[in-house]
């Protein structure tokens, strides 16, 4: 972790830090969930995780899929804790409403180092969208190969209902997952298995 970070993280954060890295900054990466109590600062090592990542691998393109109520937050804490200029990308602060201009910020992304943002609905929207269009397919596939690392904020929240947000995270490509949760054992055993049925595709 980076100075700055190490100075402010307590010992459940250092180890949580600490799993990430053996799970995925290996030479044989995959998934992992992490579930602690809300307010334990899952986002800032998270953070901290993912500017450790970048820095080991400039060319990695995170991508974050979380609850559109708090890309809000997600935003705030990265101005407060990032240790240098990333850019952030999403569709929302751009009124990114058609394919077209999603695949520009999608290219963007790609081409440029940056983490994007989207939320659960509208991720599946793109990879599940039935359109003939080249706009729709070169969106579906920079999402599905593009990422780097992918990860699954309240990532108990897609359910058994929800066939086309589960269909469509198995099919992102990367094999370093993390599923983030704050009420893990507090959930029926079905969502328990979709979260360990994401992070192993």
């Amino acid at each position: 972790a980076h100075p700055r970070h190490r100075k402010q993280m307590k010992p459940h954060q250092i180890d949580g830090f600490n799993f990430l890295l053996s799970n995925l900054m290996t030479d044989n990466p995959g998934g992992c969930i992490m579930a602690h109590a809300p307010g334990s600062g899952k986002t800032f090592m998270i953070i901290s995780f993912l500017q450790s990542f970048m820095a080991k691998y400039p060319f990695s393109r995170p991508l974050v899929v979380l609850p559109r109520g708090i890309l809000a937050t997600w935003k705030k804490e990265f101005q407060r804790w990032q240790v240098e200029d990333i850019p952030l990308f999403d569709f929302y602060s751009v009124k990114a409403d058609s394919r077209t201009q999603q695949l520009e910020v999608l290219r963007k992304w790609a081409e440029e180092r940056s983490i994007l943002f989207l939320g659960y609905k509208q991720f599946s929207s793109i990879v599940c969208d039935t359109n003939c269009s080249k706009a729709a397919a070169s969106c579906q596939e920079i999402l599905l190969t593009c990422p780097s690392i992918l990860i699954l904020d309240e990532g108990h929240t897609p359910r058994n209902q929800d066939t086309d947000v589960l269909t469509s995270l198995e099919k992102v490509q990367t094999p370093r997952k993390i599923v983030l949760s704050g009420t893990l054992y507090q959930n029926h055993v079905k969502e328990i298995y979709i979260m360990t049925n994401i992070i192993s595709f």
